[in-house]
């Protein structure tokens, strides 16, 4: 059972359960011996402590944590949620985002990009960059589209109201420039507006092909790909 974009509402190892709990971020988890993690999360997301309450132990355990602009965490790399409050692997380096990893030592998906690039995002030809080279503006939580802070964020505005505009230029999914009406979400509603929006850019990649940067009529499959 999960939220958009996979987000972990329970999980079992074994006869363990752990549950956690979510406001406009991952707030804890609780596991079934007992065990309690808070997290606390910096201006951009981040996880930047771990707080773990431990039973019969009267003092918490705090886990601090710092990372670069691109991620990578500085001192001992630690699993768990971090960087964008993602779930990183200390093991392999990598960091679960969807539709691909991302591995932050490099600043680079270790996959292709299933969509190409177009004239209007040049950068999108490298498609193994991340975030288009912009990791202090843009977040990728999906593996496949750069988008502000803000379209991820949204549900955070004052009761759940999300101010948002339907005749400016569009940023990213559901986040536009100026603001020429004015409508209210709830933060579900707000996320599955995004989600829809993001749905139909996708499958408008999938029914064209690019050439050049050019959409050349109906997909018949992918091209020769021997280029990044």
């Amino acid at each position: 059972m999960t939220l958009p974009h996979g987000q972990i509402l329970t999980e079992t190892t074994g006869a363990s359960t752990t549950a956690y709990t979510y406001g406009l971020d991952r707030l804890s988890a609780a596991t079934s011996e007992g065990v309690t993690t808070r997290y606390v999360h910096d201006g951009r997301g981040s996880v930047a402590q771990a707080v773990v309450t431990v039973p019969n132990v009267s003092i918490p355990s705090v886990q601090s944590y710092a990372y670069t602009p691109f991620g990578e965490q500085i001192g001992l790399k630690a699993s768990g949620f971090g960087y964008n409050a993602e779930l990183f692997d200390a093991a392999t380096g990598m960091q679960y985002l969807r539709a691909r990893y991302y591995e932050p030592g490099m600043g680079r998906f270790g996959q292709k990009d299933l969509l190409r690039g177009t004239a209007n995002n040049p950068l999108g030809l490298n498609r193994y960059l991340y975030v288009r080279n912009d990791p202090l503006n843009l977040v990728d939580p999906s593996g496949m589209e750069a988008c502000p802070q803000q379209t991820v964020k949204q549900a955070a505005f004052p009761q759940g109201a999300v101010v948002t505009s339907e005749k400016t230029t569009q940023v990213g999914p559901m986040y536009y420039t100026a603001i020429t009406k004015t409508t209210y979400y709830t933060p579900s509603e707000a996320i599955d507006r995004y989600y829809a929006g993001e749905k139909a850019r996708i499958e408008n990649h999938r029914t064209t092909t690019s050439s050049g940067g050019m959409n050349r009529g109906p997909y018949k499959g992918p091209p020769d790909t021997s280029y990044a």
